[in-house]
């Protein structure tokens, strides 16, 4: 049985404004049998069915990430806006002046939220951390289990195994190629 997580201090705000500015906020991750999500900051596979998936769902959201994921993305992806969560106080390198307008560095996650607008949809998409800081905000899941059982080494975060609390309820189960199905899941109540 997996044990819940401590919740940090900053969620009972970020939970207020997100009510109070109708911010809603899903998660979204490609992860194997063992939980593996990245190897030596990269996508250990590629699968070109769940990178069409991933921007289909995030187009048009705001892409919230830590500087090592922006880092293995290396640029700004089209039609979405990226806030950054890093500690270090300086933009990235690799922002082209036409995308500056879209991009925006945060300390926090809570300070990421701060940044939003009204009715934004914000897509967490890694990595490890920021999905274990994160989590207990998503109101949905969409979890892409990936069939590859001889990656065993890597950055593990199983949000498959934090589905089966009585928290989440599977809402829909899509195979979008033979080696990656998406399962996504809708908190059941969130306060």
């Amino acid at each position: 049985m997996i044990q819940p997580a401590s919740v940090p201090d900053w969620h009972g705000p970020a939970r207020a404004l997100m009510r109070s500015r109708q911010i809603t906020c899903k998660l979204i991750i490609a992860q194997n049998q063992h939980g593996i999500i990245g190897q030596a900051n990269q996508i250990p596979w590629h699968i070109p069915a769940d990178l069409k998936f991933f921007k289909e769902s995030t187009m048009g959201g705001v892409l919230l990430m830590g500087r090592k994921t922006w880092q293995s993305i290396g640029k700004a992806l089209p039609g979405r806006s990226t806030i950054v969560i890093s500690s270090a106080a300086t933009n990235p390198a690799g922002i082209a002046p036409t995308e500056k307008a879209n991009f925006q560095m945060a300390a926090s996650p809570l300070g990421a939220m701060q940044n939003l607008e009204p009715g934004q949809v914000v897509w967490i998409c890694g990595g490890a951390t920021i999905y274990a800081a994160c989590f207990d905000l998503a109101t949905s899941l969409y979890i892409t289990l990936v069939d590859k059982p001889l990656i065993t080494q890597g950055v593990r975060f199983n949000a498959f195994e934090r589905t089966r609390s009585a928290d989440y309820a599977l809402q829909e189960t899509r195979q979008l190629s033979p080696e990656a199905e998406v399962r996504i899941y809708q908190r059941r109540n969130w306060n």
